[in-house]
């Protein structure tokens, strides 16, 4: 018997909420702090939760994101 992942239902609830796919994704890979808008985020999987977004090896915060041990991805949502 399978056990879903602790944030399986979070992760659905998010993403179902989250059509456009932007998102800030921010780290701090111990220099400095860094942050990168993405109109690429998609979710790959909710058990694990596991995402996938593109990015530009030309952008200045390419380098970092990729040094950080871990990234925190804020979703964006429309509001009037």
């Amino acid at each position: 018997m399978s056990f879903p992942h602790p944030m399986t239902n979070a992760f659905r609830e998010a993403f179902r909420h989250h059509p456009a796919g932007v998102a800030v994704i921010t780290a701090d890979p111990g220099d400095r702090p860094v942050a990168m808008t993405v109109s690429s985020l998609i979710s790959v999987s909710a058990a694990p939760p596991v995402v996938a977004f593109s990015l530009s090896m030309k952008s200045t915060s390419s380098e970092p994101l990729l040094r950080a041990e871990t990234m925190v991805i804020h979703l964006l949502r429309f509001t009037d």
